[in-house]
């Protein structure tokens, strides 16, 4: 009773009668399976990189942290006051931001060179919030504390984004589009501080200004750290801010990771974007407790800290000193700052933002697309706002790679035979390149196409839902075009024809015909799956309905060949599909020329299996040597050392090859038996 229930279940969800041995979803956790304790200890220890390199500290780093950090944090000052102009806040806020976002990154950087604290393009951004939530609500919140919410709340998401190991989303965002909005909001801010730089207050003269001072200047800067506690989160506020925060969380943590790359390639190290998002977002959570507005990393600053010898993350402990002394014992010289100054210092910060003309035309050489990208965010940055300059590059950057997966640039090959030019060279080797000229192969060297009726398609990117529409349109338009119609449609009546096959007209009839028996019949299709990580169900059927209309066209059977699978994920949807399987028409043995040494698994009827495939079958289909040609010694080493070597590949699966060259001899060898 239970083995007819057994079978009466695999009848009805169409379990295969021949079950080929495929990876599993074991197999997929089994890489998986490792220690939980100890992974989570060592996830624990990751999220503090200072316990890395703190015992290893000695007086040589000192030495340069100490100059770094120092000037760096004389530096900062005047910029954080800076930037919290630009911000519209009060300048002690950039003062609190500055302090701790160089105290709090040290000890979770994975980056030497970075300096987190304000910068001109979030600093832009928090006043175009706060200006649209005074709009909505004319009156209800300070600057201030909206500030410091969207510190909280942009924080403790980036933070979320790198605890959950989510760093890699930040990778669909391209440079270009970081760069366009960056030198856009750089453009918009240098312009917006030219009236402070020279005095502008408006167009209008009035009265006589006695009792004013002729240079506007800072006035009084509260000393200490005047807000530190528990950040006030108002949800009415949170609410006004939701579609706000999209932006500034983006703008958070795309300038930052961007930064730290770039350095750590300069400098020859390599960054963690998840541990990067992990400190930037600490550092905004804890700044939102002393009153801190958004942080990020600083290019400026970080060129200067890379420049004066930087040699570990510690070196910010020593800007927030500086920072901090300023803040306690400073403040009062801060009064007779000019702000035309703080104009002047946040305009030539905000020039290292700017693309360079070197760096622009790099775009346009290796993608005009991309420059296209960079351009649009630019202009749309600087006649709108940095929020829809961010969404619009963002948008288009993701609609491109949408564009290219989804229409795949795909070749039918044909072969080159090529030799050196060493005197005396006899080695030649045969390479398949694109039928159509590609503009990167010599014009004048003829390509050969395949044998008549076999057909070679390379595919340029994963086989997926999005593509496998257009790449079925590309094989079975290319077969109807060059490949022989089976069936002779010339006598058919009208009536009997499918709705969507017009057929020939009258007068057409006999050309089309005789045009029909001219073509090859076809007799396989040899894919190349070299550039195919992936393949999912949608693809899978594609390929399935390509096989069904070509053989329609065909009116016969048609063997599809895979060459070059790269993963046994590709080989279990193929061979779920119905691929692979079954029995060449050439006979022709299993790729058995590349074997390895003896390891797991294989059994003697294996072994048996392939000692017949040597003798039975005249030629090595990948290496192209006759039985005679390798010798008695090639059969005698499987006589001698039944137990010392396998097949690479599995014997139950003829239609997949190692390589391409396999799989069309593979093809054509079935081709001449046929003929």
């Amino acid at each position: 009773m239970a083995t007819s229930a057994k079978e009466l279940g695999k009848k009805i969800i169409g379990y295969p009668e021949r079950v080929v041995p495929v990876v599993t979803v074991k197999d997929w956790f089994s890489q998986f399976n490792r220690n939980p304790i100890q992974q989570a200890i060592n996830y624990v220890v990751g999220l503090f990189p200072i316990i890395g390199w703190i015992s290893r500290y000695n007086l040589g780093w000192l030495t340069g942290d100490v100059i770094a950090g120092l000037t760096v944090g004389i530096v900062l000052v005047p910029q954080g006051m800076s930037y919290a102009q630009i911000a519209t806040l009060p300048v002690q806020y950039g003062l609190y931001s500055s302090f701790v976002g160089v105290l709090i990154y040290c000890f979770f950087a994975t980056s030497k060179d970075v300096s987190i604290g304000p910068v001109a393009v979030m600093s832009l951004t928090v006043s175009q919030i706060i200006a649209h939530v005074d709009d909505a609500h004319p009156g209800k919140w300070e600057g201030p504390e909206i500030a410091t919410t969207v510190a909280f709340i942009c924080g403790f998401i980036v933070l979320g984004i790198g605890l959950l190991r989510l760093g890699w989303l930040v990778e669909f965002i391209p440079a270009p589009a970081v760069s366009g909005f960056m030198t856009g909001s750089a453009i918009n801010i240098a312009s917006g501080q030219v009236p402070g730089l020279m005095g502008i207050t408006g167009f209008k003269h009035r009265g006589g200004t006695k009792g004013k001072f002729p240079i506007k200047i800072l006035g009084t800067v509260p000393a200490g750290l005047q807000h530190v506690g528990q950040p006030t989160i108002d949800p009415e506020l949170v609410s006004a801010l939701a579609g706000e925060l999209p932006v500034a969380t983006i703008i958070l943590l795309l300038e930052h990771i961007a930064i730290s790359k770039s350095f750590g390639r300069v400098n020859n190290y390599k960054i963690n974007p998840n541990q990067e998002l992990i400190a930037i977002g600490v550092t905004n959570t804890i700044g939102s407790c002393f009153g801190a507005y958004p942080a990020t990393g600083s290019f400026s600053r970080s060129a200067l800290k890379s420049k004066s010898g930087v040699r570990t993350p510690a070196a910010g402990i020593l800007s927030a000193i500086v920072v901090i002394v300023a803040l306690y014992g400073l403040t009062p010289a801060f009064f007779w700052i000019p702000n035309a100054g703080l104009s002047a210092i946040i305009i030539h910060a905000v020039a290292d933002l700017v693309a360079s003309p070197r760096q622009v035309y790099s775009y346009w050489r290796v993608s005009p697309l991309e420059f296209l990208i960079w351009a649009a965010a630019v202009l749309v940055t600087i006649f709108s706002t940095i929020e829809i300059g961010v969404y619009v590059s963002v948008c288009v950057s993701l609609a491109l790679l949408l564009i290219r997966v989804a229409h795949p640039r795909g070749y039918f090959l044909g072969k080159i035979t090529l030799r050196t030019d060493a005197p005396g060279s006899k080695d030649q080797r045969d390479v398949f390149v694109p039928l159509a000229r590609d503009g990167m192969t010599n014009p004048d060297i003829k390509v050969s196409p395949p044998a008549p009726g076999v057909i070679v398609y390379r595919f340029e990117e994963s086989y997926l839902y999005p593509n496998s529409s257009i790449v079925n349109s590309v094989l079975v338009d290319y077969v109807k075009a060059n490949m022989r119609r089976g069936k002779d449609m010339s006598n058919v009546k009208l009536s009997d024809r499918p709705w969507n096959d017009p057929g020939p007209r009258q007068a057409d009839a006999a050309y089309e015909q005789e045009r029909n028996s001219s073509l090859p019949d076809i007799h396989a299709v040899v894919l190349d799956f070299s550039t195919v990580s992936h393949i999912d169900t949608t693809a899978t059927q594609a390929l399935i309905d390509t096989r069904n209309e070509i053989e329609r066209w065909a009116d016969h059977p048609v063997e599809f060949h895979f060459a070059s699978i790269l993963s046994p994920w590709i080989r279990r949807a193929l061979v779920a599909g119905g691929f692979g399987l079954g029995t060449p028409s050439s006979r022709a043995p299993h790729e058995i020329a590349a074997v390895v040494p003896y390891r797991d698994g294989l059994g003697d009827r294996q072994l048996s299996d392939l000692r017949q495939n040597v003798r039975e079958h005249a030629d090595d289909i990948e290496t192209g040597l006759s039985t005679s040609a390798q010798g008695k010694e090639s059969i005698n080493s499987f006589e001698i050392e039944t137990t010392g070597y396998a097949p690479l590949l599995p014997l139950d699966t003829p239609f997949f090859h190692l390589d391409l060259e396999s799989a069309v001899r593979a093809a054509e060898s079935g081709l001449e038996l046929r003929s």
